[in-house]
């Protein structure tokens, strides 16, 4: 059975929220002090020189199922675990982010959870001291939760693994 967004950190009653998938968790859930914890995420998660990070919306279990299956349809082991913060509507906003939707990955049923936000340096960094004042961690999706979230997808013909997109079966919830 695949993982429950608490199981993988999410908490429940803060749903929709939104995620942004980063490499690493480590440097964000370290012991080092606010400062130097903010400026190794900052550094690590905000390095597009364009600015736009992309941000998906999930309000169900469902909805992170497919997002993983986007964000790991391209990988050499799609059951590779994926590391991500998430972040309320309301901080996005709080901090002036604008949220703009735009079609991105390869399961049809996630490309519609799909956002882009531009993110200057100094909201980065705001960015960063909020979710870490608040004492949110990074989560995981682990390898085992992964390999179940891509048997289930796998099994229902997501366009993200399937061979034959006329079978995907995410694209009959859009309709």
């Amino acid at each position: 059975m695949p993982p429950s967004l608490p199981e993988i950190g999410i908490e429940i009653e803060a749903v929709p929220v939104y995620i942004h998938k980063i490499d690493r968790p480590v440097f964000w859930n370290s012991d080092d002090d606010l400062e130097q914890r903010v400026n190794n995420a900052v550094a690590k998660i905000f390095k597009d020189p364009e600015s736009i990070y992309s941000f998906w919306r999930v309000q169900s279990d469902f909805d992170f199922y497919c997002i993983a299956a986007s964000l790991s349809a391209g990988r050499s082991s799609p059951s590779e675990e994926i590391s991500f913060l998430w972040v309320k509507s309301e901080e996005l906003e709080a901090l002036g982010l604008v949220l703009q939707q735009s079609e991105e990955g390869r399961c049809l049923y996630a490309r519609r959870l799909h956002y882009d936000v531009s993110i200057n340096p100094a909201q980065a960094r705001s960015f960063c001291f909020m979710l870490m004042r608040a004492e949110r961690k990074a989560c995981r999706c682990r390898k085992k939760q992964m390999q179940t979230v891509v048997d289930c997808l796998t099994q229902k013909g997501c366009q993200a693994y399937a061979e034959a997109p006329d079978l995907c079966s995410c694209m009959a919830l859009l309709t």
